[in-house]
């Protein structure tokens, strides 16, 4: 199975696109930092959490057109890597007609924040492990070029943004990712056995 990003519409949840990893990434970072509640003067409130945890990952993943090339594909023999890293910058950058539409605003003096993005991005790690995410940052390092200087290599480093049902909203396509995400973490950790040896459970308090 190849690891992915699909984008999908966010009110019919049918799949527009999918940008596969060419070979899947050998190491996945996680950053999970707790929603917590200002406890105000409250100690008790130090234990309570207001929402699903912050979650960010980062991974690096490699492309190249080499096998396309040997078989004669031919979007790669025309413009290398081009159409997939550029399928991949998309996903951080507004659309060019929210621009022009942002730009005529601001010329008769209004103030017009950019719509949001028309498409829901999905991180697909395999079939138990899908998110909503955003794409924070994408770095490439092309290192391979043909004689029109088209990418043929390329060397990924990203890092997204889990999007939680706190974002999107529970009854949103992205929010029922993050719930059924969120159900599927519930079971596996239903799952987990303690090894007999293990050190016991503490008494109650």
């Amino acid at each position: 199975m190849k690891a992915a990003f699909a984008v999908v519409d966010p009110e019919s949840g049918s799949v527009r696109q999918v940008i596969p990893f060419q070979f899947n990434p050998e190491r996945l970072s996680h950053k999970i930092t707790a929603r917590d509640i200002d406890p105000e003067g409250d100690p008790m409130q130090l234990v309570r959490l207001s929402g699903p945890p912050r979650e960010s990952l980062s991974f690096e993943a490699i492309m190249d057109a080499t096998d396309a090339l040997d078989q004669g594909g031919a979007v790669e023999v025309e413009h290398g890597l081009g159409p997939r890293l550029a399928a991949l910058e998309l996903l951080i950058a507004p659309r060019l007609d929210a621009l022009l539409a942002a730009d005529r605003l601001a010329d008769q003096g209004a103030l017009e924040l950019l719509p949001a993005p028309p498409a829901l991005t999905l991180l697909v790690w395999n079939a138990d492990r899908v998110s909503a995410v955003r794409l924070r940052d994408l770095s490439i390092e092309e290192e391979l070029f043909d004689q029109n200087l088209n990418p043929l290599r390329a060397r990924l480093t990203l890092s997204v943004e889990v999007l939680s049902s706190d974002d999107l909203g529970v009854g949103s396509k992205g929010g029922g990712v993050y719930l059924a995400a969120l159900a599927g973490q519930e079971r596996l950790a239903a799952r987990f056995r303690p090894a007999t040896t293990a050190t016991p459970a503490p008494k109650a308090i």
